[in-house]
């Protein structure tokens, strides 16, 4: 049942999308427009409303256009590289040998297991691959809401969630096979459960036994997600006992809970222990400098050049207000505090460290971008209807951006697609392949490599000697070769052009094909 309904979402998504994406290359003021006025006829039937129920329609058409924004255009992009080695991974005969595998890889195993059980039990084209991480960005916006609320005002959760809901970066980590939209939700859903356990123990009143469960499942995912997932639980432990160290009912719960998330943790620290001696000193990216803390934020605020200095603005404005309120040292903290720890064990030798690593801090930036509007515009009569407005504002300045119009991933489907189409113009034409992790490309070559008189060479292969022998079996005037996750060599391509005439040339992202005619 679960496999026909996301079928016949994909195919009518997909005739919607096209449908908006052409609408929203040439009609940005129109649109604009259009939305606004469908606002403004939404917030005079909304005043009818108790305060509650109008909250409660606002995040709703929030995280609606937030769903639209994630679940449009899922298959647009081709899978990439790192996308690959997640389908490779999770394409084992069982969960045992997904774990055997991922323990090669660096991350911990729930994106594997996840896309395992969809590769079994639903589908593996790039928009089922893709539905779980879609459908965990889906649901981080009402989190947000809620984390916003119980900080602040619905206020203040409105607007967290226009941000989560309409900007670049969740949207495109959302339509990622990755585990970062995973990291994102369980990150924020840990923070709140958190939250509603230590608002009980300074009462001295016991949490709710399905809050001290949620926080536990939360914390694990986010652990089992991605190593900075990990990272942050251990921030969280280490903040929350220290604020609770004298104090001996909560410190007594806390305890038992921290217990209880390193108890199921540990069945993953042999893994983890592995990858630590064996795999992660294979991968060093480079440590962190101090000026990437700001490209991080510039990072989780991704947009034009105007509205990134707005945002920055209102992220600042509520810290450089005096006084300072917990709740927003709070969130400094957390902004502040995972980079400064991964800073702090990159000194220690550990140099992984990328952008998307600190996607934990992205809530908080969120958050205090709202706080700032907030306070900013607490003179404006209809300051409830600013949320919508802003993600309406953002939604179509996402879609008028060519975000789903313009391609910025290795396009392996379409030089795939391409030299099938080749084939059937040309049948008898030898291919000449400079392929690149010939393993993790599987689900593009296999389209390829079912085609008679098919040649794949390594890219250091580049040679006329290899082309030569690839075309000693072939009679065909013409020959193909083509690049995929290669680079052809300046010097190379040229003395293929010199010795045999080009035909025809197409480039890809990442990729490219050449037509000869040979002598």
């Amino acid at each position: 049942m679960l496999t026909v309904v996301l079928r016949v979402y994909h195919y009518w998504g997909r005739e919607f999308g096209r449908f908006l994406n052409s609408w929203a290359n040439g009609n940005f003021v129109l649109i604009a427009l259009g939305l606004l006025l469908a606002l403004f006829t939404v917030q005079r039937a909304a005043k009818k409303l108790p305060v509650r129920q109008r909250t409660m329609l606002f995040l709703s058409l929030i995280t609606a256009v937030g769903a639209l924004l994630r679940l449009n255009g899922l298959k647009f992009q081709s899978l990439w590289y790192d996308e690959l080695v997640t389908l490779t991974i999770s394409s084992g005969k069982n969960i045992s040998q997904v774990i055997a595998l991922a323990r090669q890889d660096t991350y911990p195993p729930l994106q594997y297991f996840i896309t395992h059980f969809v590769v079994n039990y639903i589908g593996n084209s790039e928009t089922m691959l893709r539905y779980p991480f879609a459908l965990a960005g889906i649901v981080v916006i009402p989190f947000m809401f809620l984390l916003g609320r119980r900080l602040f005002s619905a206020k203040e959760g409105l607007m967290t969630a226009a941000l989560t809901a309409t900007l670049y970066c969740p949207v495109y980590f959302s339509q990622e096979l990755r585990a970062y939209s995973l990291l994102l939700l369980f990150s924020v859903a840990s923070v709140y459960f958190l939250l509603r356990i230590t608002a009980s123990l300074r009462k001295e009143v016991s949490p709710s036994l399905w809050v001290l469960a949620a926080y536990v499942g939360s914390a694990l995912l986010c652990a089992y997600s991605h190593y900075s997932g990990l990272l942050f639980v251990f921030l969280q432990a280490s903040f929350v006992l220290a604020q609770f160290v004298a104090r001996s009912h909560g410190r007594k719960t806390l305890l038992i809970v921290f217990a209880a998330i390193l108890l199921g943790y540990l069945p993953w620290v042999s893994g983890l222990l592995f990858q630590l001696h064996h795999v992660l000193p294979r991968f060093q990216t480079g440590a962190p400098h101090l000026f990437s803390f700001l490209e991080a934020v510039a990072f989780f605020f991704r947009s034009s050049p105007e509205l990134l200095v707005v945002l920055i603005f209102f992220l600042l404005y509520p810290l450089y207000r005096s006084p300072l309120s917990r709740k927003e040292f709070l969130l400094a903290l957390l902004l502040t505090g995972p980079f400064l720890l991964l800073y702090m064990l990159s000194k220690c030798g550990l140099t992984i460290f990328e952008l998307r690593y600190l996607l934990i801090s992205l809530p908080a930036a969120y958050l205090l971008a709202a706080r700032g509007i907030i306070l900013l515009s607490e003179k404006i009569k209809q300051q409830e209807a600013l949320p919508m407005l802003l993600s309406c504002l953002l939604a179509v300045a996402l879609i008028s951006s060519r975000y789903y119009t313009t391609p910025a991933k290795p396009q392996h489907r379409e030089t795939a697609a391409a030299l099938t189409s080749l084939r059937e113009t040309y049948p008898e034409a030898a291919l000449v392949g400079f392929v690149g992790n010939r393993e993790m490309l599987e689900y593009y070559l296999s389209r390829v490599t079912k085609l008679n008189n098919t040649v794949l060479l390594e890219p250091d292969a580049q040679s006329i000697e290899r082309i030569n022998a690839a075309l000693g079996a072939s009679r065909h005037p013409y020959f193909a070769v083509f690049y995929l996750n290669a680079a052809p060599r300046n010097d190379f391509s040229q003395t293929l052009k010199n010795k045999y005439q080009l035909i025809e040339e197409k480039e890809f992202v990442k990729d490219s094909i050449f037509l000869f005619r040979s002598n």
